[in-house]
């Protein structure tokens, strides 16, 4: 219960934080919020390089994130970014799928190098672009999303959870936990648009696709974390452990956000406009 209480107390600082810099720094210059963002991901990678027991390739994965977080930016390439975006969301899909099947977290360096890469990178650019060029409204509502995903999970699942998914990978993760989160946020996210006056039944639809995006960024981490015996990624946050343990869920969201709403066109691109996007941007 006390840890609990912590990890609901520093999440709510933290989310607080969050809405500081997404509003009341965007107000005055939008390049603080994209400084911000840009910090909080170095921290990120400095925590996936602490699981490295090479710390020779830890050190090039730090060096070679940064060199991207300065250089790929600015590149006047846009299909670099879509590659990168496209893998990205592929070895999410596939890396869950193999975490499914086989549940037996192992990994050796250059793995870990290369999902620590381009699992993280391009949610960097993701909320980059979309604090930047959209709307700090759809940071937060995906971080809002993720924490109201997160946080019916595990309550339903304390409660009711007896089906263990992931019994090597992630131990507290049950079915019954996972299928309330799943009814849970779209519902709770419409409820919000409808009170906003909203079309709420494109916010219903974002929280039902964005729950299991979220469960599979959770997975993912744990079975890099499991691979590497540690149960946190640092100590940075009080009851949470690191910000690889608090953002998870948002960095694999983060990703194929941006391939839900950025690439579809024509009647498909113009359904997400007009009942989702045109309200937060």
């Amino acid at each position: 219960m006390k840890n609990l209480s912590k990890r609901v107390l520093s999440g709510l600082v933290l989310f607080s934080l969050l809405v500081l810099i997404i509003y009341a720094v965007s107000s005055i210059d939008s390049k603080i919020g994209a400084y911000a963002i840009t910090l909080i991901t170095l921290v990120i990678f400095w925590e996936f390089y602490q699981f490295f027991e090479k710390k020779i390739i830890g050190l090039i994965f730090l060096l070679s994130a940064i060199m991207s977080i300065i250089l790929i930016p600015n590149a006047n390439n846009p299909n670099i970014i879509f590659y990168l975006i496209i893998i990205s969301c592929l070895i999410w899909a596939l890396m869950s799928i193999r975490i499914i099947i086989f549940d037996n977290p192992k990994m050796n360096s250059i793995e870990l190098f290369v999902l620590g890469y381009l699992l993280i990178y391009p949610a960097f650019i993701s909320a980059t672009f979309i604090y930047v060029n959209w709307s700090p409204s759809i940071l937060l509502l995906i971080i809002l999303g993720v924490s109201i995903a997160d946080t019916s999970a595990y309550f339903v699942g304390k409660k009711l959870g007896k089906t263990q998914l992931l019994p090597n990978t992630s131990p507290g993760k049950t079915l019954e936990g996972l299928i309330g989160a799943c009814v849970i946020t779209p519902i709770f996210i419409a409820l919000i648009a409808f009170f906003l006056d909203y079309q709420f039944i494109g916010f219903f639809i974002f929280g039902l696709i964005l729950t299991p995006i979220s469960f599979i960024g959770d997975i993912v981490f744990s079975y890099v974390k499991r691979s590497r015996h540690k149960k946190d990624s640092s100590n940075l946050i009080p009851g949470h452990g690191g910000f690889i343990d608090l953002l998870d869920g948002t960095i694999a969201v983060l990703t194929f956000f941006w391939m839900f709403a950025l690439y579809p066109t024509g009647r498909i691109g113009e359904i997400i406009y007009e009942n989702f996007l045109i309200y937060l941007i």
